[in-house]
């Protein structure tokens, strides 16, 4: 698997989901209230997580054709 960068989108769902993240912890540590920033830092990393998935079977459908093309 390539690193998290070379990975068009990813960086930056990365980098959203942590700021809501740090955004959500102050507000619950300062007012002790669950804040729905934490909510969309977990549908950041979620959406991380599934473009990540869309790029490697991409990857891998490639790596299929090749490998069936020097086959045949």
């Amino acid at each position: 698997m390539k690193s998290l960068t070379s990975y068009p989108g990813v960086l930056t769902l990365i980098i959203v989901g942590a700021g809501l993240l740090i955004n959500g912890l102050v507000d619950y540590i300062n007012y002790e209230v669950a804040s729905p920033s934490v909510l969309g830092a977990v549908s950041c990393a979620l959406a991380a997580i599934s473009l990540i998935g869309v790029y490697e079977l991409q990857n891998l459908r490639k790596r299929r054709k090749v490998l069936t093309a020097k086959k045949a």
